[in-house]
C-alpha cells in the first residue's frame, strides 16, 4: 500500500509538472490563461486557436483584432467538451465531443448553427472526436467511439455514414484524425499503426499508407 501511495504521489508531480511546462507559452497577452491545443492557419493569415482546458476558441484576423467565443456550458455560444476545430475558409467548426454536436462558427466567431447527431437516426451518441471541412463545403467527421465516418454536405444538416470502420476489408485500429485529402476524399489515420486509410466521399477505401512524422 505504502508503494503504491509512492508511486501515485511521484506520477501526481511529475504530470502537474509537464502541465506546467506546457503552460509556459502565452499566445495573448491580455489572456495568459488561454492554451492553444490546436490550431489552423488560413492562406490570409487569419489564425483559429483552440484551448480544449478552458474549452474556448480564439480567432486573430488579418487586422490583428482577436476575438474569443465559448467556455463551459452547453447553451448558446459555450461547448462541452472541445476537441477539435477547422475550417472550409468561410465558416469554422468545432468538435465538441460531449455535447455531441459540431458548431459552426463565423469567421469572426459569431456562432451560425450547432449541427446534432439525430438520435432518432443514430441509435445512441456519436461523441465525434475529429472534425475536417473542404474547401467546397463539405463537413467530415470520425467518432472513435463509434469507429465511423460521417459527411454533411453543403447546405444541408443531415449526416450520412459513409464509413464503419469495423466492416473494411483490411483492420484500422486506434482511428484518430479525419482530414480531407481532396475535394473527393477523405484520411483516417491510425494512431497506433501509423497508417492513413483514403476512403472516398462514398465510403469506398481508396488506399492506407504508412505515415512519418513530417507528413
Amino acid at each position: 500500500m505504502h508503494l503504491l501511495r509512492f508511486i501515485l504521489s511521484i506520477s501526481f508531480i511529475l504530470c502537474f509538472s509537464f502541465a506546467a511546462d506546457i503552460d509556459e507559452t502565452i499566445i495573448f497577452p491580455d489572456r495568459p490563461e488561454f492554451r492553444s491545443d490546436k490550431i489552423i492557419t488560413l492562406p490570409d493569415g487569419t489564425a483559429f486557436h483552440l484551448d480544449i482546458r478552458s474549452r474556448e476558441a480564439a480567432a486573430v484576423l488579418p487586422d490583428g483584432e482577436i476575438r474569443f467565443t465559448g467556455g463551459f456550458g452547453n447553451g448558446y455560444g459555450h461547448f462541452m467538451e472541445p476537441v477539435d476545430i477547422t475550417s472550409d475558409g468561410v465558416s469554422v467548426f468545432v468538435c465538441d465531443r460531449a455535447g455531441n454536436a459540431i458548431i459552426q462558427l463565423t469567421r469572426r466567431l459569431e456562432v451560425v448553427k450547432a449541427f446534432s447527431f439525430n438520435q432518432s437516426v443514430f441509435s445512441e451518441p456519436i461523441f465525434p472526436s475529429s472534425v475536417s471541412a473542404s474547401q467546397n463545403g463539405y463537413v467530415a467527421v470520425l467518432s472513435e467511439d463509434r469507429r465511423l465516418v460521417l459527411v454533411k454536405q453543403p447546405q444541408e444538416d443531415s449526416w450520412t455514414i459513409v464509413a464503419d470502420l469495423d466492416r473494411q476489408p483490411v483492420s484500422i485500429p486506434c482511428p484518430e484524425t479525419v482530414r480531407f485529402t481532396s475535394l473527393h476524399s477523405i484520411a483516417i489515420t491510425s494512431s497506433c499503426s501509423k497508417t492513413e486509410y483514403t476512403f472516398s466521399l462514398f465510403g469506398r477505401l481508396l488506399s492506407a499508407r504508412l505515415v512519418t512524422g513530417g507528413d
